[in-house]
């Protein structure tokens, strides 16, 4: 079979999937939150933002805020953007998520990475940073695949949310396995997925109740690699992706969540534009 054939097989593969699998019915829209809407015009929060968008001559866009206010409308519309709630960021990065949760809820985070950059611009543009507890906690998941205990990262009483914003390859499914190795599941799980194409097999299927076959995760994990490509693939690639979604958002469903998978923003943001929310059934 010529290499043009199999490409063939694998688009009316996944296209096939997809519309078997009623995928696009599956997927909602985001629902604006009034309430973020009225957060986000914190004279302090725009100040801010504005201060490190000219130390890091970049736009306000890309600090993230557009990205950040239809991901806390749905939290908020989830019932878990309070101050009661114990928060966990994974893959925190520059901690612009972290920072938004503790300003706008007043609530306690603790962020979660393999690395963190050496100085924190967040702390130097919102000094109210300083008042929230925000510790951060080194820790690699793909330890996980070993089979070694995990650490307990957050003690608290009351709710607990993980979220993460731009999970790369099988982060997401790592945290749904932190979270299966844990006393008590989160009440909330509310994690953006990007870069499947990274995704590895074995650690991607740790927290699986419903698996894909090697092959077929393969082939998916491969078209994602098409959707930042203007190579004509895009299309299938998206369908890949909210496939692989897809049966992360029934994974989450059979761990005992109400899961769904939610587009957050229009792929000119950014391709990866899913959130996967589930909250406890």
């Amino acid at each position: 079979m010529s290499k043009s054939q199999v490409l063939e097989e694998r688009i009316k593969l996944i296209s096939g999937l997809h519309e078997r699998w009623k995928i696009g019915e599956e997927l909602q829209e985001t629902k604006p939150s009034k309430r973020v809407e009225k957060l986000f015009e914190d004279s302090h929060l725009q100040e801010g933002v504005d201060s490190l968008a000219r130390e890091q001559k970049t736009t306000v866009h890309k600090i993230k805020l557009g990205i950040l206010k239809p991901l806390l409308s749905e939290i908020d519309n989830a019932g878990f953007l309070e101050p009661d709630v114990n928060y966990v960021d994974w893959c925190s990065g520059k901690s612009f998520l972290a920072y938004a949760i503790a300003h706008l809820a007043g609530a306690p985070v603790t962020r979660v990475d393999v690395r963190f950059p050496r100085s924190y611009l967040l702390e130097r543009y919102f000094p109210c940073i300083r008042k929230y507890d925000i510790p951060f906690v080194k820790f690699d998941l793909a330890t996980l695949r070993d089979k070694k205990p995990s650490p307990e990262i957050l003690r608290a009483d009351g709710k607990v949310a993980y979220l993460g914003l731009y999970c790369c390859g099988s982060l997401p499914d790592l945290i749904g396995r932190y979270a299966q190795l844990q006393s008590s599941l989160p009440d909330l799980f509310a994690v953006v997925p990007c870069h499947h194409g990274q995704m590895d097999f074995d650690m991607s299927t740790l927290a699986s109740g419903i698996k894909l076959s090697e092959k077929l995760f393969t082939v998916l994990a491969r078209a994602v690699g098409h959707m930042q490509q203007s190579d004509g693939y895009r299309p299938v690639a998206r369908k890949a992706m909210e496939i692989i979604d897809y049966v992360r958002a029934e994974n989450l469903k059979a761990m005992g969540y109400n899961a769904r998978i939610v587009r957050l923003y229009h792929p000119n943001v950014s391709p990866f534009n899913n959130l996967l929310i589930g909250t406890r059934a």
